[in-house]
């Protein structure tokens, strides 16, 4: 079985509240065809709209890519453009770019899980070698 990856951005919105999300997917496997069948978006914001009006009425794929490089700049590139930070109508509260995965700072319980994830598998030989 293959798996399907397609990072993707996207806007989300309430026309009748004039209240608009704009967002990146990027994760593990992730398709287009999750947004709001699967994938809710990460926002509070977002979720607090949904409690009170349900449902958005626009959901729109925007862009796909094919790196989740590329698919961060640009919702990045597409925040700062719009100036969402400082307008009523985004619910976005941030257009700074996301740190890097790679370097995130891990706390010792992470750290911990994810030795403890890896205690018992068998090393390559490539692996052994470096």
């Amino acid at each position: 079985m293959t798996s399907y990856y397609q990072p993707y951005t996207y806007l989300i919105g309430w026309t009748a509240q004039h209240k608009f999300y704009y967002g990146v997917r990027y994760a593990k496997n992730c398709s287009p065809t999750d947004l709001w069948s699967k994938y809710f978006t990460s926002s509070k914001e977002v979720a607090a709209m949904k409690t009170v009006y349900g449902d958005p009425d626009i959901i729109q794929i925007r862009k796909v890519f094919l790196t989740k490089e590329h698919a961060r700049l640009w919702e990045n590139k597409v925040l700062r453009r719009l100036k969402v930070v400082s307008r009523e109508d985004f619910l976005n509260k941030n257009d700074a770019p996301a740190p890097p995965i790679n370097n995130r700072v891990m706390s010792e319980i992470t750290k911990t899980k994810i030795g403890t994830v890896h205690k018992g598998k068998p090393k390559s030989e490539e692996h052994k070698q470096k």
